[in-house]
């Protein structure tokens, strides 16, 4: 709001409340008409939001949360933000994004599952579950080997693939990185949603 009819001067955009006082001046104060950009006041809140601390945000989650009737641990509440940080304009796109990751997924996208899903996968998946079940290794690196070898036998294409986990795992085909989201998520939770949606 400071910068509705004020500029420093400069070409700096994001302040802090000290650096804000520091650089007010009253003759920097224009003459004509303010309008309020609400797109650039969206962008302004992003900002701001990359530049907290996760620690700091996690209190507004689990509060957010809470209101929600949902209880969040501080650990909860920091494995959603650093998912999340980068796709947040408001303080509840957090929860709204990640609620996935502590209870199950009320519903999918059926737009996605009309249009984009082939029941001829079913069974594709699920040995995918298995394997993925199976492997003493659960890391990022075990991970894409895993999917290479799925896409390889199946001949999937990685368009097919990705949207279909993250619809498994959250209910919508867009996200963050897959691998982040499998991993925060758990091996036995993401092995459950895939065998529960197939």
């Amino acid at each position: 709001m400071a910068l509705l009819g004020w500029n420093s001067g400069t070409e700096k955009e994001i302040f802090s409340l000290d650096e804000l006082i520091q650089y007010f001046s009253k003759d920097k104060i224009g003459k004509s008409s303010s309008r309020f950009d609400y797109d650039k006041a969206k962008w302004f809140n992003q900002q701001y939001i990359q530049n907290t601390e996760d620690t700091t945000l996690a209190k507004y989650v689990i509060q957010d949360a809470l209101k929600q009737g949902q209880k969040l641990t501080d650990e909860q509440a920091i494995s959603i933000i650093k998912l999340y940080k980068d796709r947040s304009i408001f303080l509840t796109d957090f929860f709204k994004q990640g609620k996935y990751l502590i209870s199950d997924i009320a519903e999918v996208d059926q737009d996605f599952k009309s249009k984009k899903w082939k029941q001829e996968w079913t069974d594709s998946y699920l040995e995918l579950a298995n394997t993925i079940e199976q492997s003493e290794e659960f890391t990022k690196e075990k991970l894409e080997e895993i999917l290479k070898a799925f896409m390889a036998k199946f001949t999937y294409k990685m368009g097919e693939v990705l949207p279909s986990l993250r619809v498994m795992m959250s209910g919508i085909p867009m996200g963050p990185d897959i691998y982040a989201m499998i991993l925060t998520l758990s091996k036995a939770v993401f092995v459950k949603r895939i065998r529960k949606y197939n």
